[in-house]
């Protein structure tokens, strides 16, 4: 490990963010917090921690969580067979303590809280809501990759260093509870104050836009949890339906030379790192249509996902505007509950049409005769089996999910196996006796050296937890 680097996490200005975002982007050293002095308190200002709330939850869906992801499910492969750190799985108990750390308890996530607290002791309904939403986010996303986590205690700062770890199933079923209330919040309150409105990097204020991500979250959740019996068709399909019902509805962050986009930092500044898998290429090809052009492109010998002032595809460019929940999203969703449902396959299919329309629209496939006739090919389910459509829907998601939603195509393959995968580690190590891809992350080594109690009880809990434990999530 190389030097620590402090920052002061609480309050995050954009030239503030940008030092952040390269620090964790490319740092292998520890990253700590250091508290505020009292006397500069009075300076938080609720735009401050609105803006870098959310800023910091768009990187986090962005950088190192989002590659590690990216390998996992192969869309990418690692030129650097010497480091193999992500084709090998050799991800030891430093690898993600930045991510942990710096991106969610000492970054979005303590931020979040203050937000939160704030509009709590100011009567800001608007505000706490949207401080609800976005830590059901938050939580959601690392509990999705680690399991149990600090929940109830956690964000406690001095009055507990050492947060007991809740259960995934207990964090889960508080975060549906958390979105319920925030949704009930939003429905009965204020419109959100112009002032703080302007700090609003996502809707802008629009507190209707935020309802709609809301119920797109709880659906997601939901949608997440099916493996475990217990899930309401109907309550999914209801979230759904009051979710985005356009493209111009759905969340997104808007990156810039400001706050760049983590993609391109690392596609620049890491030209040889990843190359398009052959699993994701066959996939694309073996399919057909017009997508490929605008996923990958040859340097000569292998397909590559970005060639500086070359081939820069929208997730890879230093102004993106990155969807952290899609329309897209929403509609293979849906989808997917439909048949669920055994509802009708005309219905199931053309919905099915539409979401590879707004996925090739995400991708800026130019949506002409072609295309149109390239989705079409997509809407006729009836040849299929049960199986068979599942399937297709699953890997059609896959494919429009890359660039943007790397963390949910994981979890889609640790909840229904698709697309068909296998391990390229070289051979088991300890931290993944089975040689299985890795179905979660590894606690970091701060957890064991500074709350080492709780950690080592929610590992003996998780059958070790080690990359090749199953979660309750997916089971």
């Amino acid at each position: 490990m190389g030097h620590s680097l402090k920052f002061n996490f609480k309050i995050m200005n954009k030239s503030t963010l940008f030092t952040i975002f390269l620090a964790l982007l490319f740092s292998s050293c520890d990253i700590t917090d250091t508290s505020i002095p009292e006397d500069g308190m009075n300076t938080i200002t609720p735009n401050d921690l609105l803006e870098s709330s959310i800023a910091q939850m768009a990187f986090n869906q962005s950088a190192l969580g989002s590659r590690t992801c990216a390998t996992l499910v192969q869309y990418y492969g690692e030129f650097n067979s010497k480091v193999n750190s992500f084709d090998g799985y050799l991800f030891n108990s430093s690898f993600f303590s930045a991510l942990w750390s710096d991106g969610y308890y000492a970054g979005s996530l303590v931020n979040i809280k203050e937000l939160r607290d704030w509009a709590i002791a100011n009567n800001d309904t608007a505000l706490e809501s949207i401080a609800m939403v976005l830590q059901a986010n938050e939580f959601h996303n690392i509990t999705l990759m680690f399991g149990d986590v600090p929940y109830s205690e956690s964000l406690l700062g001095s009055q507990n260093i050492a947060p007991a770890y809740d259960t995934q199933e207990q964090i889960i079923s508080d975060l549906i509870i958390l979105l319920d209330s925030a949704i009930s919040k939003m429905q009965n309150a204020d419109s959100l104050d112009p002032e703080i409105a302007a700090s609003d990097l996502i809707f802008n204020g629009d507190i209707g836009r935020w309802i709609k991500f809301a119920y797109g979250l709880k659906a997601r959740i939901l949608v997440n949890k099916l493996n475990r019996g217990d899930v309401d068709f109907n309550e999914i399909l209801f979230s759904l339906n009051n979710s985005f019902q356009n493209r111009e509805e759905e969340a997104q962050f808007p990156f810039s030379g400001e706050i760049p986009n983590p993609h391109y930092l690392f596609a620049t500044q890491r030209p040889y790192s990843f190359y398009i898998s052959d699993v994701f290429y066959n996939l694309l090809t073996d399919i057909g249509g017009p997508r490929l052009p605008y996923y990958t492109v040859t340097n000569g010998s292998e397909w590559v996902h970005f060639v500086l002032n070359e081939f820069e595809p929208r997730h890879c460019r230093e102004s993106a505007s990155i969807p952290l929940l899609s329309y897209t999203e929403i509609l293979f969703m849906k989808t997917e509950i439909l048949h669920h449902m055994d509802s009708d396959v005309i219905e199931m299919g053309q919905l099915l049409k539409s979401a590879v329309i707004s996925s090739m629209q995400d991708h800026e496939v130019e949506i002409n005769n072609d295309a149109e006739v390239f989705a079409d090919s997509f809407s006729d389910l009836s040849f299929l089996s049960v199986t068979q459509r599942h399937q297709r829907i699953i890997e059609q998601a896959y494919i429009a999910y890359y660039g943007f939603n790397h963390l949910q195509s994981w979890s889609n393959f640790r909840r229904t196996n698709y697309p068909a995968l296998e391990s390229t580690a070289s051979g088991p190590n300890p931290l993944n006796p089975t040689n299985r891809i890795p179905v979660r992350f590894i606690y970091p080594e701060t957890e064991y050296l500074y709350n080492s109690m709780n950690v080592n009880e929610a590992v003996n809990r998780q059958n070790g937890a080690l990359l090749d434990a199953d979660m309750w999530i997916f089971n």
